[in-house]
C-alpha cells in the first residue's frame, strides 16, 4: 500500500517537475518519493512564510493610513450632516418637541455613535479644538 502511494507521488512529481522515472527499483522509488515529499514541505513552508510576511506588511504599512482615512471620512460625514440637518447654530430659546428639537436630537444621536471612535481618541488634543471650531463653537 505504501509502495502504491509512493508510486503515485513520484508519478505526480515527475509530471510536474520532470523527475526521471525508474519505477522498477524500490530504492529509487523510495528516494524519489522522499524527494517529492521534501519539495512539498519546502513549498508549504515557503507559502506559510509569505502569508506571515504579507500579514506584517498589511499590519504596518496599509492599516494605519487606512484607519486615518476612515477617521477623517467619519469626521467629514459628521460635519456634513451637521450642516445639512442643523445649519448654523443660533443662540436662543427653542420650543421642546419642535422641528429644531428633533434636528438637534438627530445630531446628538449621531454624536453618540461617533463618541466611541475618532472623537474619543481626539479628545484633549489640538485636533479636537479645531474640529469644535469647524462645527461652530467660538
Amino acid at each position: 500500500l505504501a509502495a502504491e502511494a509512493d508510486k503515485k507521488l513520484v508519478t505526480k512529481a515527475a509530471e510536474q517537475g520532470g523527475v526521471p522515472q525508474n519505477l522498477d527499483d524500490p530504492a529509487e522509488l523510495r528516494r524519489l518519493a522522499q524527494l517529492a515529499r521534501s519539495r512539498h514541505e519546502d513549498t508549504r513552508h515557503w507559502l506559510l512564510m509569505n502569508f506571515i510576511c504579507m500579514d506584517l506588511i498589511i499590519a504596518t504599512a496599509v492599516l494605519p493610513p487606512a484607519l486615518i482615512v476612515i477617521g477623517a471620512l467619519e469626521l467629514f460625514i459628521y460635519w456634513l450632516m451637521k450642516n445639512l440637518v442643523l445649519g448654523k447654530f443660533k443662540e436662543g430659546n427653542k420650543i421642546f418637541y419642535s422641528a429644531y428639537h428633533y434636528q438637534w436630537m438627530t445630531m446628538m444621536a449621531l454624536r453618540g455613535a461617533l463618541s466611541s471612535g475618532v472623537l474619543l481618541e481626539m479628545s484633549g488634543t489640538y485636533f479636537a479644538a479645531a474640529f469644535a471650531r469647524l462645527m461652530g463653537s467660538q
